[in-house]
């Protein structure tokens, strides 16, 4: 920094550029503070940055930087704690997405099999249809030679002739 005594603005910056930055007064900076950067940057220091302007030495202003120092460290730390918890509810996340995936490929499994088992029912019960069908064929000749056969011997009983076979 400048000698003691001498007018100067500080820009307090937790960016890119690093977190201390002296402005000196005769650059203009008390006139816009919004908009200053250093020589050779590209980047706008004083946006969202604490800027401090005064006389060097002065004990209001070292507490003022003290002061926002304190502020930009815990800034810092609460920034860090919330990546840290973001990062740990990703993780979360992640594993209850892995955990639905898992579920997800069960119940397909599980849908599939349930498909496979009413093929099967489907084709047991065209099976039996078939069988009932041929059984009731067979019944109903069964029935119907069961019905000659009483005619003959109702017939063959009152003296009528069998017809031949």
């Amino acid at each position: 920094m400048s000698n003691t005594g001498e007018s100067f603005a500080l820009a307090l910056n937790s960016g890119t550029e690093g977190p201390c930055v002296e402005v000196p007064a005769s650059s203009g900076v008390n006139s816009n503070l919004n908009t200053w950067s250093p020589p050779g940057s590209s980047s706008n220091l004083l946006n969202s940055a604490y800027v401090i302007s005064g006389t060097k030495g002065s004990s209001a202003v070292e507490e003022s930087i003290s002061q926002i120092l304190v502020e930009l460290r815990a800034i810092n730390l609460s920034q860090e704690e919330a990546r840290r918890e973001t990062k740990d509810q990703f993780t979360q996340l992640n594993t209850h997405l892995t955990l639905l995936s898992s579920r997800v490929s069960q119940v397909e499994k599980r849908v599939s099999d349930l498909e496979d088992a009413e093929n099967r029912i489907e084709s047991t019960t065209s099976r039996i249809q078939y069988e009932l069908a041929h059984l009731q064929l067979k019944l109903d000749k069964a029935e119907n030679w069961s019905w000659r056969s009483n005619l003959r011997f109702v017939g063959s009983q009152r003296g009528l002739k069998q017809p031949h076979r």
